[in-house]
């Protein structure tokens, strides 16, 4: 055997000040400061009820969103199952939007939706955990949708890194965008399990964690029902709604995980919208004045367009173009035939000769009409995808849903909705649709935050995500209670670990900041946060 060089010993005079951290990160985040200079000394199930304000004049009735979810979750989680999403969705029209689709095995991802698995609906605790999941990022996205992750660092590795990846996927295929993978199959696990072997040979993994990926492996991924599935998408939304429930003690006591493709719920909906020219997304589509001054007003905004850089993307025929997500995209995402992504951009004088041209990354031209027949055939052929800002505008600002979301989120969102304000009060006969968007909730901010934390070798205390909480034999009824009294600050000192590296750039960061970061967190709040 080869020897292997350790990692370097953390210090107590190494270590860093988590305050001083956190203090760098709300200098950086706007929403990050709003959240804990008004709410950071009280308890998160005081903050949800403070946080959760709700719309109760949206623009378009809910029913047929409430119908799309029903249809969504009957077919892959049962009936009894889709009515209390529906019934819960309808006496609390709120939703988590901060997730992105897949499998979820990110620790502030599991864990935003442990905060609002908190929250009560009609004065009752909620049984349902509805969340609109992020279908058109990439299979190797940060959260990692392509396979497991492990908060459990090798220790004897010449780096200490957090998460481990295990991926399910193959590496071929990892810039496909979730939305369009095709199911995983036995094969695909084989080698996982494979692989996962080999990893427990060569690195230090507690007994109790290589029992609970071997069994989530053989249990879930290998359930012939699942397997049976005609995409990687409905596979993860039971997957999601499995592996969940083993995070606790009490799995039967558990509430259903509702985790949703955002793009899937949104394509049923405009399925109507399209054809219907009350509705807010058609007028912001097919108005040319509304369509012209809400094309000004974002363009260069985070997560809409720049059509600039869009402009300069068509120019490069037959060219390599990198990083599609750079200069976004106009309403929705071409889709070519190796399942990447492709920016487009609205060309044409008149609604007559109206198109969404883009090329992909190989410099290759994409052309798709725009009309509203169009663009619905372009949806059902897997061809177009909706954008972030027609998912928003669809769900969010047209049927009242609050959406939950991260630090980014509660930022671009309210950006998104002051532009169609100001646009609908500066079009004449439009004051009333400008005053009903201005009611619906777009700041409502949840990701960040983490209350599970799991200790390595009595020095360091790392993020919890459902491996290790399924390793610990699942929380409790007092560990749950313990998280509901938790601060919004403690929450988010122990999240700092996802935190940092999106707020940070990596110049910013410190030297060997995992490590240090990890010991200061076992310093700092080891008996404050649960650790398990």
């Amino acid at each position: 055997m080869h020897a292997r060089s350790e990692v370097k010993p953390v210090l107590e005079s190494d270590s860093l000040d988590l305050v001083h951290v956190l203090a760098q990160v709300r200098a950086r985040s706007p929403v990050i400061q709003r959240a804990l200079d008004q709410h950071g000394s009280i308890s998160l199930v005081d903050y949800l009820g403070r946080m959760l304000s709700i719309c109760d004049d949206p623009l378009q009735p809910r029913h047929d969103l409430l119908e799309a979810v029903h249809r969504s979750v009957l077919p892959l989680l049962g009936e009894t199952v889709a009515e209390k999403a529906a019934q819960e969705l309808q006496a609390l029209p709120a939703i988590l939007t901060a997730h992105h689709h897949g499998v979820d095995f990110q620790a502030q991802s599991v864990q935003t939706s442990l905060i609002f698995s908190l929250r009560a609906v009609g004065g009752k605790p909620a049984t349902t955990v509805p969340v609109f999941a992020c279908g058109n990022i990439a299979l190797n996205n940060p959260t990692y949708p392509r396979g497991l992750l492990l908060y459990h660092p090798d220790r004897q590795g010449t780096e200490f890194k957090l998460p481990v990846k295990l991926p399910i996927f193959p590496d071929r295929g990892k810039r496909r965008s979730v939305s369009l993978v095709a199911p995983y199959d036995n094969g695909l696990i084989a080698c996982a399990e494979k692989r996962f072997k080999t990893m427990t040979a060569s690195q230090n993994i507690s007994p109790a964690l290589v029992a609970a990926v071997e069994s989530i492996l053989r249990e879930d991924y290998r359930n012939e029902a699942i397997l049976g599935l005609k995409s990687y998408s409905q596979q993860a939304v039971v997957l999601n709604n499995r592996i969940w429930k083993r995070c606790f003690r009490e799995p039967d006591n558990a509430p259903e995980m509702i985790f949703l493709e955002l793009e899937q719920i949104t394509n049923m909906l405009l399925q109507a919208d399209l054809h219907n020219e009350d509705s807010l997304i058609w007028q912001v589509m097919f108005n040319p004045t509304i369509r012209t001054r809400v094309l000004n007003q974002l363009d260069g905004a985070r997560a809409c367009w720049d059509r600039s850089k869009m402009t300069q993307r068509l120019l490069r025929a037959h060219q390599t173009i990198p990083d599609p997500g750079s200069c976004g995209t106009l309403f929705f995402w071409g889709v070519c035939d190796n399942g990447y992504r492709i920016p487009l951009l609205l060309t044409g004088a008149t609604d007559r000769t109206a198109t969404l041209q883009g090329r992909d990354d190989r410099g290759q031209a994409w052309s798709f009409a725009f009309r509203p027949a169009d663009i619905l055939e372009g949806l059902r052929a897997g061809r177009l995808l909706p954008s972030l800002f027609t998912c928003y505008t669809t769900i969010g600002f047209a049927r009242g849903i609050s959406c939950c979301g991260g630090y980014f989120q509660a930022h671009y969102l309210s950006v998104m909705q002051q532009a169609l304000i100001w646009v609908f009060n500066e079009t004449a006969g439009c004051a009333e649709w400008a005053e009903r968007l201005s009611l619906v909730p777009s700041n409502l901010y949840l990701s960040g935050m983490q209350t599970v934390m799991h200790g390595l070798d009595d020095q360091l205390l790392l993020p919890a995500g459902p491996v290790e909480m399924i390793a610990s034999g699942g929380l409790s009824r007092k560990q749950l209670e313990r998280i509901r009294s938790l601060t919004v600050r403690d929450a988010h000192l122990a999240s700092l670990m996802d935190t940092l590296p999106d707020i940070l750039l990596p110049g910013e960061r410190p030297d060997r900041w995992h490590p240090r970061l990890a010991q200061a967190s076992n310093r700092l709040l080891r008996e404050r946060v649960v650790v398990i």
